[in-house]
């Protein structure tokens, strides 16, 4: 008789060795970011793309940062954000300064506005979200919050922050 399989694809009671972890954990990321794309429609409900989502993120996060690091922190292309920031300048999400010793150092950084969008946008999120958790049962619900918080604490110690 087989032993039945987990949620995890595996037999319970089998250890997963690091390169199964760390292959499950990309599978994990590509599920999350399907699920992302697929399930939290940006325009269909007046919610905003990814991308700018993402980077109305990166510029909370760094307060006041150059291209190039916003770049880097999102993935993005330097070209690609840098038309994104110039239509959140327009629009009054983003600011934009110029070093006055060398214009071409620009920095971008989130305004009041900005901030209000961004802080609707995440609430626009959680609430899609929470109407889904109704799908769990609550000890599966239990199980899946605390799993959240395990890989929460996981990517902060892959990342060396704890």
């Amino acid at each position: 008789m087989k032993a039945a399989k987990g949620v995890e694809g595996r037999s319970p009671g089998r250890r997963a060795g690091d390169r199964e972890v760390a292959s499950r954990f990309l599978e994990l990321l590509g599920a999350m970011k399907r699920y992302v794309r697929e399930q939290l429609p940006p325009l269909a409900e007046g919610g905003v793309s990814e991308e700018r989502f993402r980077t109305l993120l990166t510029l909370r996060f760094h307060g006041k940062g150059y291209l190039k690091t916003l770049a880097a922190h999102d993935g993005l292309s330097s070209s690609a954000l840098c038309i994104m920031l110039n239509r959140m300048v327009e629009e009054g999400f983003a600011a934009r300064t110029e070093d006055p010793d060398d214009r071409r150092n620009v920095s971008y950084e989130l305004t009041a506005p900005g901030a209000a969008r961004l802080q609707a946008e995440i609430e626009r999120r959680t609430d899609l979200i929470h109407s889904r958790l109704g799908r769990f049962g609550s000890a599966e619900k239990a199980r899946f919050a605390h799993g959240i918080e395990i890989v929460l604490s996981g990517v902060a110690k892959l990342q060396g922050t704890k």
